[in-house]
């Protein structure tokens, strides 16, 4: 058992490993392959050539998590990726086979423990356990990566569109003022606007490339600024003074939620201090009177 497990995991490593070296290689295909979707130019049946045992393992794999989680599409996927920054990095096929891969190797690892302690029930707990903890890892870390990014996104945003403003005010256009910003910041914020001034130079109208955005990205203060644009372009209003509505809206919006969160700290510290600080001081002031009536009983 243990020496499948070691041969499991050499596969999985090995697996990696290419994807690795394989990255550039396939990120310039899937360049090319949205360059022939914008030119219209349709690809040949045959698909790519060479294609790699990573991706065969894949189309081996996904279907297997995608019959595990019946809730779980393609396309939810994908967004949630999108969502978290790593749809580059990772197809939702990519990620359901490691899913996959993670519950085979909890399914193995749970054997192996089965296998020393030689009890049928502690190894079926364990081989349930095992797999349901890895094959539930990827979903966790998605998670907790797309918090982290939105936050990231909320706390960047409104120097971001002071950088608009200050550079429409100037007198770039919209679309020379998000490149500006590009430029001069970093961070997921910029990512997203870089995919949706990417958008508007291949032709999509600014409606639709800020409608995307605000879709990706799935945060209130994103999708007002979006419709503040779109609104200020429909109207004719100056675009400038929508920025710096929208920077000083979503900074008040910041400081009231940092204000909430401030005002419930005091009720979420009387749990621990409850439990962990009064029966130390109870202890401490009340131990040597105790010790004291002990000594007459």
């Amino acid at each position: 058992m243990l020496l499948i497990l070691a041969l499991f995991l050499l596969f999985g490593a090995g697996v990696l490993v290419a994807e690795t070296l394989t990255r550039s290689s396939r990120q310039r295909k899937a360049s090319l392959a949205r360059a022939r979707a914008y030119a219209d130019v349709s690809e040949s049946a045959d698909g790519p050539a060479g294609e790699g045992l990573w991706q065969s393992a894949q189309n081996l794999l996904a279907p297997v998590a995608l019959k595990l989680t019946p809730s779980a599409s393609l396309d939810s996927i994908s967004d949630k990726l999108v969502a978290a920054g790593l749809v580059r990095r990772m197809s939702p096929m990519s990620f359901l086979a490691t899913k996959t891969l993670l519950g085979a190797a909890g399914i193995l690892l749970g054997g192996a423990i089965a296998v020393q302690n030689k009890s049928s029930v502690m190894g079926l707990v364990a081989v349930v356990i095992f797999a349901l903890v890895l094959f539930l890892i990827p979903d966790v870390y998605l998670t907790m990566r797309k918090r982290v990014r939105r936050e990231r996104i909320s706390s960047s945003l409104p120097n971001a569109l002071d950088l608009l403003a200050v550079s429409v005010t100037a007198g770039l256009s919209f679309d020379a003022a998000v490149a500006k910003m590009a430029d001069s910041m970093d961070g997921p914020i910029v990512e997203e606007f870089k995919i949706t001034l990417g958008e508007m130079r291949v032709g999509v109208a600014r409606r639709q490339a800020l409608k995307n955005l605000a879709q990706r990205v799935d945060i209130r203060e994103v999708t007002l600024f979006a419709q503040a644009v779109i609104q200020s372009d429909e109207l004719g209003s100056p675009l400038s003074k929508a920025l710096q509505v929208q920077a000083e809206d979503v900074r008040k919006r910041r400081q009231a939620v940092a204000e909430e969160k401030a005002a419930k700290l005091p009720v979420k510290m009387i749990p621990p201090t409850a439990v962990f600080i009064f029966p130390v001081l109870f202890i401490i002031v009340l131990g040597p009177a105790m010790l004291s009536l002990g000594e007459y009983f």
